[in-house]
Parts: C-alpha cells; structure tokens; sequence
C-alpha cells in the first residue's frame, strides 16, 4: 500500500506544475503518510500510523471464538467437505492411572491425509506403553500402489508367546478409492472423539475446579499466516496447572491447539491437534517394498478345514454329546482321555470294548461319515473387499496341508480364474464376474462342487506370488492381544478426553 501511495505522490509531483493545485507541503505530507490501524483497541494498533484504510484492524477473537474452535467436527470427512486435500495430526499422552499404575506413559498417536484428486491417503496409528508394548499400524495409497505397515513389539508380546512384528509391504488396487479404507480404519478413532455437540462449550471442556475467572489469558496475531492464538493458563486450588494454547485462521476456524495439564503429585498429560491443508499434505509410496497378495474377504467361507460354516442348522449351539447317565457335554471332550461324563460313556474309543455298552461306535459316528463326502462351496466376494485386482492373476487352488502355514501345503490341483469355469479333477467351479469389470471385487460369486473333504481351498496371486489368506495387508493375528489394547485405549480416552458432564 506504501509503495501505490508513493507511485501516486510521484505522479502528483509530475503534473503539479502543469495543474498548479498542489504545494510543497502538501506533497510532502501525502509522501510521508504511514498507513496501519490507528485503533488502540484493535491487536495490531500502530502508534506511529497516521493513515488508516478500511480493513486495516484486525480484532482479537473472544475466549468463547477460541473454545468453539477447539469443539469443531474435525473428522476427516467434514473436513473433505471444505476441501480436497485435507488431513490432521494427534498426539495424546498421560499416566495409566491407579489401576495401571508403574506401567508408565500411554501415548496414542494418529496422522491423517487425504488427496482426494490424486486418490492419495495416508492413515497411521500408533499406541505406546514403554518397555510394555508397542503397536503402529500405517496404510498408504496413491493411485494403484498400496503400502502397509505394520509394527508390534515389547515385553507384553513376547510374554503372550508371540513374535515382534516389523513388516512392509506394497500391494495394489486397480480401481483406487482411498475413502473406502481411510473410513473403516479410523471407525474408533480417538481423535473423532475430541469433538461434541454441547452448546456450552466452555463447561464441556474445563473441569468447575479450574478457575477460569483468575486465569492468565493473552492472544497473539500473526500477520504472515494471518492467525490469532490464545494462550491460557490456569489453577485449581490443589496445586493442579493447565496450560492451553489454541490458534485459529481469520475466520476463526481451528488450526491447531495443544493443552498441558498436571496434576498435584507433578503427573503431566499432553494433548496435541493440527489441521493440514493444500500443500501441508505430502503423500508418498514405496514401490520397492516386497509385494503380497489383496486380501480377498468371503462370505461363506469354510472354517479352516474347510466344513462349510453353515452346515449345522444352529451355528450358535455348540455340538454336544449325550451321556449314557443323560448328562450332555461339548463334544469336544469326548474322547480326550477324561471321565467328564462320570459314567466314562464319553471316553468309548479308550475302553478296548466293541461299545455295545455305550452304543457308540469307535470310527467317531456320522461326523466322520459327513468328513468323508465330497463338499460344496457357495461364496460370495464380500461387501468389505477394499482392494481390487485383475482376475486373470489369481488361480484356485486346492491344498493339502498339514499346518496353518500355506507353505507347508502341497498343490494338489489349480485352475487359472482367466476362465470363470473350469473343472479341477472330479470339482467344477463357476466364477461370476458380477459387475463384468474383470477384477475380483465385492459382490463376485464362486461355486465349487465335489471338492475333496481332505482339500483346502485358497486363491493364489501370481502378482505377488502368494495366497490372499497370508495377504500382508492384514494385520498380526494375536488371540487376545486385541482385547488387551481396546482395553488401554479405552482407559486412555478416560484419562485423556476433556470431561464432558452429559
């Protein structure tokens, strides 16, 4: 604005002698005019200003502006809606509590980044106990290449009898959209979380201990990012200190905030929120990392041995056996060496008899009759298949194995899926490419006939050269573990979230 005021005073000097209006004073009153606010009450007041334009002053935002920053929707999808690139980063970490107490820190982590016009995402999210357990889990996508990893390690992993996990892969999806992931993965973000409804805002936030009226508050303007921040800090009585810094754009939307907050005994929880836009998201892949196969998730799908799941009428009762006394027991324990019967009626293939007291037979009955038939598979693609690959790279195949792990079975037939039907020894298959795209994707059919009651089934990845049931896009398979972390994070959020006194 100094630089057009002095063009103008230019021109003036020019023209003066031919206009004769204007004197020397003049000029140099016009030539040494400083424009800024020249409201003492504005944040960006300038006491040497002697020219003020309209727009010049700029007005500290309230205290109540900076708390309902702080409560905005900030999940991924409303902020998709105000622009196509978007994302936010969180870092959380207090003490475990009483109840866990001696456990150290917990520190949650989550970043989120989407590009949607690139059909890019990168979601990462970490959980950390130190010397306890360690646990990060990260997608990324851009275009048709897929990068997962995934990390799992401490004392807490290797006292449940598992191995420490540090894995990369790459894998692909020819038809990329990354929300079809990004929504799933983040379903119990903490972050989501962080957001509420409450019209009063200042109470959702601030405990009523806090004394909020002898609070030391101060706000800052940025005139590069044209942004405004708040610095808060404040007491209880019992010695407990909260410091909140939060930073909003010129329209008073959240940029980011970060709170302190410690306890009497010194205990210190940190919380931490940024918003990225535009050139702030930077989303990368690795096209070197080992490859693996898509996941391919069934519906249908037989159990492990490959008995159809819905075989027995009521999949939700367990099979049972009838005792000679009428006592029942799960079928499981019979024949497992031990009396649970009381009359030893379970134990029919240990007693050396013909079992004509038990009317039993020792060759285990109907179920070893049913095992030896020849099976039926009638799956379906299910509708949470996220990842789409080209049919023509995978193959059925049927297996004999003697483990779980799939290199530890022998190819006993194979059919490429470059025909949808075909015939494997005395089986037939029919695949039915429903939406005719030529890549496995959800809805697709296929139907087996006549496979061998000793087989398992599997389809093979030629791409990857591996089955999609190792697929490395799936995470670490730890009976338990789950429930061991949904139970720290749960404790994590109590001691972390903002009280809320709904």
């Amino acid at each position: 604005m100094n630089r057009i005021i002095v063009a103008l005073a230019s021109l003036l000097i020019v023209t003066t002698p031919l206009a004769g209006c204007l004197d020397e004073a003049t000029l140099e009153e016009i030539i040494d005019d400083i424009v800024g606010c020249m409201d003492t009450q504005a944040k960006n007041y300038d006491e040497n200003a002697t020219t003020e334009l309209v727009g010049n002053c700029i007005y500290a935002a309230s205290m109540e502006a900076f708390m309902d920053a702080m409560n905005q929707e900030i999940d991924i999808q409303s902020m998709l809606n105000q622009s196509t690139t978007a994302g936010y980063s969180m870092s959380m970490t207090a003490p475990m509590g009483d109840e866990l107490e001696g456990m150290g820190d917990v520190l949650i982590e989550e970043t989120v980044m989407v590009n949607m016009s690139a059909n890019a995402a990168h979601v990462s999210i970490a959980m950390s106990i130190p010397m306890v357990f360690s646990s990060t889990t990260t997608m990324i996508q851009v275009g048709e290449v897929v990068n997962v990893h995934h990390k799992l390690d401490g004392a807490l992993v290797t006292e449940m009898d598992a191995e420490t996990i540090d894995e990369k892969y790459q894998t692909r999806d020819m038809v990329p959209n990354v929300m079809d992931w990004v929504i799933p993965m983040l379903a119990d973000s903490m972050a989501s979380d962080m957001g509420s409804d409450s019209e009063d805002t200042e109470d959702d936030l601030f405990d009523d201990d806090w004394d909020m009226d002898s609070a030391t508050i101060s706000v800052s303007f940025d005139s590069v990012t044209n942004s405004q921040t708040m610095d808060l800090s404040t007491a209880m009585d019992n010695g407990s200190m909260m410091n909140l810094s939060v930073k909003i754009d010129e329209n008073s939307e959240l940029m980011s905030y970060s709170m302190v907050m410690t306890d009497e005994n010194g205990s210190s929880m940190h919380m931490s929120y940024a918003l990225m836009w535009g050139d702030a998201v930077v989303i990368t892949v690795d096209q070197t990392l080992p490859k693996t196969a898509i996941p391919v998730h069934w519906d249908g799908l037989p159990d492990f041995n490959n008995h159809d799941d819905d075989w027995d009428d009521d999949d939700d009762e367990p099979d049972m056996f009838v005792c000679d006394n009428g006592n029942e027991i799960p079928m499981d324990w019979v024949n497992d060496g031990m009396d649970d019967c009381g009359d030893n009626s379970d134990e029919y293939d240990n007693d050396d008899s013909d079992d004509g007291d038990h009317d039993h037979d020792n060759d285990d009955g109907d179920e070893d009759d049913w095992n030896e038939e020849p099976r039926d598979l009638f799956l379906t693609v299910a509708n949470n298949q996220t990842f789409e690959a080209p049919l023509s790279d995978f193959s059925i195949q049927f297996l004999s194995c003697h483990s779980d792990a799939r290199s530890d079975c022998n190819v006993e037939e194979s059919s490429s899926l470059t025909e949808l039907t075909g015939q494997m020894g005395d089986s037939n298959y029919t695949y039915v490419d429903v939406d005719a795209d030529g890549m496995i994707s959800a809805g697709d059919t296929l139907e087996i006939t006549s496979m061998d009651p000793s087989y398992d089934f599997d389809l093979y990845d030629s791409w990857s050269d591996s089955y999609v049931s190792d697929s490395g896009v799936n995470g670490p398979n730890m009976p338990g573990f789950g429930g061991i972390l949904a139970t720290i994070s749960m404790l994590a959020a109590a001691f972390l979230l903002p009280r809320r006194d709904d």
